[in-house]
């Protein structure tokens, strides 16, 4: 069977070219989307890594008893900043490190403030011979966002 000349059979033109211009916008949704999920995490990211620059701790001494260990914490800054948690550890060589979380908050103040803290049973804290801690803050999705952890050492 032959086909007449005048007899196209086929895509308009004007159908081809909404097809191309469905396939773009979609095309740009999926790149929108990548990308701004990429922005949005980066700026909350930023946001927190800026909340961890405004908090200054460090420790000064570690205490061991027979019944678990205490440090000494110290908040120098005067920020203001307040964070939702943080997790600490006495560090026995022989077992290894497990954090404790604490909610809350250290009070801040310009003179040293302490808090003495008694591990709950963890394991052998007795011969601690560091003490690790770390602030954090809570994410949107729940996750936790830690700044830079402390470490002493016992001298």
């Amino acid at each position: 069977m032959r086909m007449k000349r005048g007899d196209k059979k086929g895509l308009s033109g004007i159908v081809t070219a909404l097809i191309l211009i469905v396939l773009v916008l979609v095309a740009a949704g999926i790149v929108w989307a990548v990308y701004y999920s990429l922005i949005k995490g980066s700026a909350d990211e930023a946001g927190l890594s800026a909340k961890c620059l405004g908090i200054s701790l460090s420790v000064s001494n570690l205490t061991c008893y027979t019944d678990g260990c205490g440090a000494m914490v110290i908040r120098e800054d005067s920020s203001n900043t307040a964070f939702d948690g943080f997790e600490y550890s006495f560090v026995n060589p022989n077992k290894g490190t497990e954090y404790v979380d604490s909610s809350g908050n250290l009070a801040v103040k310009k003179m040293v403030s302490t808090i003495d803290m008694l591990s709950p049973g963890t394991g052998d804290t007795a011969n601690a011979t560091e003490f690790r801690m770390r602030v954090y803050f809570n994410k949107e999705n729940g996750d936790k966002y830690y700044c830079s952890p402390i470490v002493y050492e016992k001298p």
